[in-house]
């Protein structure tokens, strides 16, 4: 399923190839969003997976995994917060760049202008990285 979703799409690998959950975690996520917001059962959800058939029990421990690093990786964001690591500028930013992927999601941008996307996110998280 995810293979599908980012196939020629450099800002989807990109994101992916720079986040903290596994191309298998989060192809197993997706699988199991699909399944329910569609209805499907556990078994069926396994067959939408990229590449190989797992047995449930493997399906749910990964998808375990990738939801317990989603939830790690939101903490940690809040957890910067806290701290005051990440203060209110930079967070308005971060949630910039989450609505202009979305944008760009919805859209047919080229990957040209996504690399130019691509580019812009890591001058800004450099930035952010760089007040610390």
């Amino acid at each position: 399923m995810l293979i599908d979703l980012i196939k020629d799409d450099e800002l989807g690998i990109y994101l992916i190839n720079n986040s903290n959950i596994t191309k298998v975690q989060l192809d197993t996520i997706l699988c199991n969003i699909y399944g329910k917001n569609n209805n499907i059962s556990l078994k069926k959800r396994i067959l939408f997976k990229d590449n190989k058939i797992i047995k449930s029990s493997v399906f749910i421990r990964i998808k375990h995994q990738g939801k317990s690093n989603i939830k790690k990786s939101i903490t940690t964001l809040l957890l910067l917060s806290y701290l005051n690591i990440l203060d209110y500028g930079i967070s308005e930013k971060i949630m910039e760049m989450i609505k202009v992927v979305i944008n760009i999601k919805s859209s047919n941008i080229d990957n040209k202008n996504k690399k130019d996307v691509i580019n812009l996110i890591n001058k800004v998280l450099e930035d952010i990285v760089n007040k610390m």
